[in-house]
């Protein structure tokens, strides 16, 4: 049945209802917005440090921090070592790689090449701690003492010098030479003499070391080697120019 008065319009038939008022939508807006809220979840306790309104701040402050020792060092670390007889068999693999398998004929070339870089690195290490070196004759000292103790772990027993620029050093137990040495002295000089050849090629690579270390000190000259009576060896060093 239709209220309204008269001379309104009738409503369509099927049509939606009409909209509330503005002034009633916005006090179901109200509404929907004022519904309660989920209850905020329980705060923890307070530090026990904290200081409260009541509490006296002296007694409720936070206890000092323990009083730390001096620091502890850490222990120095320890240098990596190697027992002596790994680099002997080191040189002999190296003089016999060199000779037999790879090189041929060029083998003293290299392996006194290979001598000569190793001599120039522990030359740098052995001596950036002393005193530059003067003359020609302190750094001749310097490699039969100082040098040839920290690679062959002693000195040279001998030097001579014709003080015109040849230098002869002596080691009558040459270390890379004792595992080549005889057991009892050879009385056939052909032998003895075989037995030089057999063990030049594990000069090479020291004569290299030799003449490395005098080129880093500033020293230009060739190197020699002779081993007649094992294992005895003498170096002789020719000063170049």
């Amino acid at each position: 049945m239709y209220a309204g008065g008269p001379g309104a319009p009738l409503p369509a038939v099927g049509a939606a209802p009409a909209a509330a008022p503005p002034q009633q939508q916005q006090q179901q807006q109200v509404s929907s917005a004022a519904a309660p809220l989920p209850p905020l979840p329980p705060q923890p306790p307070a530090p026990s440090w904290q200081v409260s309104a009541t509490a006296d701040p002296a007694a409720a402050a936070p206890p000092p921090p323990a009083a730390v020792g001096p620091l502890q060092q850490s222990a120095p670390r320890q240098r990596r070592r190697c027992a002596e007889v790994c680099n002997d068999l080191l040189v002999a693999e190296a003089a016999s790689l060199f000779t037999q398998r790879q090189y041929g004929p060029a083998a003293p070339a290299a392996l006194e090449a290979v001598g000569f870089r190793v001599g120039r690195q522990l030359a740098e290490r052995y001596s950036r701690d002393k005193a530059r070196l003067g003359d020609t004759l302190e750094v001749i000292k310097f490699v039969c003492k100082d040098f040839w103790q920290a690679v062959f772990r002693k000195q040279v027993d001998n030097l001579k010098t014709n003080h015109r620029g040849i230098f002869v050093l002596q080691d009558h137990s040459f270390r890379w030479l004792l595992r080549l040495a005889p057991t009892a002295p050879l009385a056939d000089g052909a032998r003895a003499e075989a037995q030089a050849r057999a063990a030049q090629p594990y000069l090479h690579l020291p004569c290299g070391i030799i003449r490395g270390a005098l080129t880093h000190l500033g020293v230009n000259c060739t190197v020699e080697a002779d081993a007649r009576a094992l294992p005895s060896c003498s170096f002789t060093i020719k000063i170049t120019a």
